[in-house]
């Protein structure tokens, strides 16, 4: 497994910062994969790993914890910080029940690989990743002329299928070199400084970078070049946990469901509770531009519900990464048979 996620923008040193007193916590405080129900009264924890510090698309467990969600559930939340461990392996492992994927398509290679998780919900309904550069260079107009061209990422392993995708459905040649390194800083330092010629972008990255930089992009998304859609911000359930505790299971990823409908109707106020409870890691007109963006066009599926999936939404991304064959299993072999993708995803817990 990789070791490396998206930035954000933000410093790796930041990665632990969280503050609030209910919401601050260690991987040692963690309680196990196997906890089941309390006794009458009485709160049980569930613990949830963070996909990088607070941001847009986790505010919702922050929002769930203020506004007494998850208490309500009976659920006493403990959060614990994004760190040095991917969030995924933890949550399959069994060192905590629940944890914030990144995007479909870094999901879709844990369960290739054999991690013991299912998606239980989608935070984001529509790719929120960009691949771009500064809107003053001239050498790079299009995706077709990131031939050539030095890409700074962040561990991804679906990254170089879908560069090679993009830079073909641009009209650029269907095989050519691109030089990958991976950051230890933001996607916009790195264009910036001229150390990269292109670099992904969440699109909460890209309001950092404009709000403050004051920095002009110019982004593509992956989606009309031949990509096709992905979810983001997955909730991922420990299997055996899910299997063992299904009704607490439902009440946590309740509590999230009721959170995320409140910030898309109250961005602005999502966004304030998140900076309150962080005030150190969270640039509050950030986070309330992000919010907004996230409630306008991210947050509602087409049926205009929260965090439902589709089995055809996962089976399309799937597809394309099993036809360019870069799924690897637990052994490092590659994928002799593609899986049924909608096995690895449910929605029977909203």
């Amino acid at each position: 497994m990789r070791s490396i996620k998206r930035s954000r923008g933000f410093s790796l040193v930041m990665a632990g910062m969280l503050t609030g007193a209910s919401l601050t916590a260690s991987l040692a405080a963690s309680s196990p994969a196997g906890a089941s129900g309390s006794s009458s009264g009485a709160l049980t924890s569930v613990s949830i790993a963070l996909d990088f510090i607070p941001n847009a698309d986790n505010e919702g467990v922050f929002v769930a914890e203020k506004m007494g969600y998850f208490k309500d559930a009976g659920i006493d939340a403990n959060v614990v910080p994004y760190g040095q461990t991917p969030p995924d392996t933890l949550a399959s492992v069994g060192k905590v029940q629940f944890a914030i994927g990144d995007t479909e398509s870094d999901v879709l290679f844990d369960f290739a690989s054999g991690l013991k998780i299912t998606s239980v919900m989608a935070v984001l309904q529509t790719n929120p990743s960009f691949y771009g550069t500064l809107a003053s260079n001239k050498t790079i107009v299009s995706p077709k002329e990131f031939c050539g061209q030095t890409y700074g990422g962040f561990g991804y392993p679906g990254d170089p299928a879908i560069i090679a995708a993009i830079i073909h459905g641009a009209g650029g040649p269907s095989k050519c070199t691109v030089t990958s390194i991976v950051l230890g800083s933001s996607a916009y330092q790195a264009v910036e400084s001229k150390r990269v010629g292109f670099s992904a972008f969440f699109f909460s990255d890209v309001i950092q970078a404009e709000v403050e930089q004051h920095a002009k992009l110019r982004l593509f998304n992956m989606t009309k070049y031949g990509v096709p859609n992905q979810y983001a911000a997955l909730i991922l359930g420990n299997d055996a946990w899910l299997k063992a505790n299904p009704k607490l299971a439902k009440k946590f990823v309740g509590a999230l469901v009721k959170a995320y409908q409140y910030i898309e109707k109250n961005p602005a106020k999502g966004a304030r509770i998140e900076y309150e409870m962080n005030p150190t890691a969270v640039n509050l007109k950030v986070a309330i531009e992000a919010s907004e963006a996230m409630a306008k066009t991210y947050l509602l599926s087409p049926q205009g519900t929260i965090g439902a999936q589709t089995a055809s939404m996962w089976q399309n991304l799937g597809s394309f990464f099993y036809k360019r064959g870069v799924f690897v299993n637990a052994n490092g072999k590659n994928l002799t048979h593609e899986p049924d993708w909608s096995k690895f995803m449910t929605n029977q817990y909203l």
